[in-house]
């Protein structure tokens, strides 16, 4: 009977080995490189609760979709005193629009552990969603006075619901005072003060908007080099020749599933994705970023990107192309069209020639000016360095035009230009013009986007749930004074 507890015993401390290379990763933001880690722990232990909690909530983070609910029920399954478990699966509720389900589970959070103040902030976060703004209040003003890691994520909640309570200006005074105590700030402290500038804007009072994302932008600064950036472009359009890629060997299939979506970020391609994804033959899978890891993997032998493109074999662009569309079948196996709207594909157009030469491209532009601007007015949870800097943000909008003029010369892959301004001015007209090019029938539910309750865990999550409106067209004028940096 010693060698099956042996074998256990085996697993058990494999499991662990891999939880905590998951973990470091977790740790490092590279959650699409813990997500393999926290599974290959969940199959060898598959009964422990917190290593399903910790695949969830990494394969959420890594745009995994499919992995998060599954895993955040078995670990409230296996261990159903999961309080942390069923506050995920409120925050998961939340974010594809089911409140019901994210008031029933902060619920069973809440009867777990009454007194934990991070579940009645959630709670009131729910309370807010719904519409509730006087009971999310009532829950949040105690916590206003807390430590400054709560109080801020209270705030942040503040800030949302100061304009239906009548207390936006008590709610800016507040910020204000908090971020002005002593102390090493919180990890929200950037989400507050992004939101503080966007309430402020929303107020009119546009120069102290911008001091907020300045601030915010201070608080954790990320460095960024570029003359990397801009050596990096020279690299693809020197070796990235029409006559070369042509040379180079492509996939054999017939897939036109994919659809790439993409430019430089806040340019509007979410916006895209998701009057796309409300037609009944796209399905929409957001942010799916498969070349970032792949590309390391290519350099893995010392030849730099794109170089290492001329390394690869014929079966190989076959087997990644394979594998790539394999997993697009497990997202949706009906669609006709499966959306990508990851924006810095624009850098992988080379390979995505390579991989899917029958795919379509579905570039979005916006005057720069307002594409700058917002974002550096956003909070990115991770990577978007440049944009923390004005001087880099224009620095970084030049290369990527640079290299999108290249790939019109250079590839045979169809692209589509939308601009954001004229989608807004006349949606139906782009509308159609979209579908024409993917050659699907109109459908009317593409003008009701923001009915669809697919889950977008981008930046523009709460702008895609809304009626199209036309106030970020020409927003840089509010800051002109503020942009000298950017312009230069």
């Amino acid at each position: 009977m010693a060698e099956p507890i042996q074998q256990t015993n085996d697993a058990i401390a494999r499991a662990r080995h891999q939880a905590a290379a998951g973990e470091r990763y977790y740790r490092q933001a590279q959650f699409h490189l813990a997500v393999p880690h926290y599974l290959e722990a969940v199959r060898l232990w598959p009964s422990e609760p917190d290593l399903h909690y910790m695949l969830a909530s990494a394969a959420w983070r890594a745009g995994e979709l499919a992995l998060v609910e599954k895993h955040y029920f078995q670990a409230l399954g296996l261990n159903p005193k999961h309080a942390y478990a069923a506050e995920a699966l409120s925050h998961w509720y939340r974010s594809i629009r089911r409140l019901d389900l994210a008031q029933k589970y902060i619920g069973v959070a809440l009867a777990l552990e009454p007194r934990n103040p991070e579940f009645v902030v959630s709670r009131a976060e729910v309370l807010a969603d719904m519409g509730q703004a006087d009971a999310a209040w009532k829950l949040l003003e105690p916590l206003l006075h807390a430590n400054s890691e709560l109080a801020d994520r209270a705030g942040i909640v503040y800030l949302k619901i100061a304009p239906r309570i009548g207390r936006e200006i008590e709610a800016t005074e507040w910020v204000k005072q908090a971020v002005a105590k002593p102390g090493e700030p919180p990890l929200q402290r950037p989400q507050l003060l992004f939101d503080l500038a966007a309430l402020l804007d929303r107020m009119g009072r546009y120069d102290e908007a911008f001091e907020a994302a300045r601030m915010a932008h201070a608080v954790f600064p990320r460095p960024y080099d570029p003359a990397q950036t801009r050596a990096a472009v020279d690299r693809q359009i020197s070796f990235c020749t029409a006559e070369r890629l042509r040379n180079l060997p492509h996939a054999t299939h017939a897939s036109t599933r994919p659809v790439f979506i993409l430019g430089m970020p806040r340019s509007g391609t979410s916006l895209i994705e998701q009057i796309l994804a409300s037609h009944p033959q796209v399905f929409g899978a957001g942010e799916l970023d498969p070349f970032t890891g792949l590309v390391n993997a290519l350099q893995s032998r010392g030849v730099p990107y794109p170089q290492c493109l001329a390394d690869l074999t014929q079966p190989q662009v076959e087997q990644i192309a394979s594998r790539h569309l394999s997993a697009l079948n497990s997202l949706n196996a009906t669609a006709t069209y499966v959306t990508d709207k990851t924006p810095y594909n624009f850098q992988y157009l080379d390979l995505i020639e390579l991989l899917f030469p029958q795919a379509k491209v579905i570039h979005c532009t916006r005057d720069p000016r307002d594409t700058c601007l917002s974002c550096y007015m956003t909070n990115f949870s991770a990577g978007n360095a440049f944009a923390w800097d004005l001087k880099n943000l224009g620095s970084h909008y030049h290369q990527y035009e640079r290299l999108m003029a290249h790939w019109k010369r250079a590839l045979t892959l169809p692209v589509i230009d939308v601009q954001y301004e004229q989608v807004v001015a006349n949606m139906e007209q782009e509308t159609r013009r979209l579908l024409d090019f993917l050659n699907l029938p109109w459908d009317e539910s593409c003008l009701r986007f923001h009915e669809n309750p697919r889950p977008v865990l981008t930046a523009s999550r709460d702008q895609v749930r809304q009626p199209l409106y036309a106030s970020s067209v020409g927003r840089w004028r509010h800051y002109q004074r503020h942009l000298g940096e950017l312009f230069a």
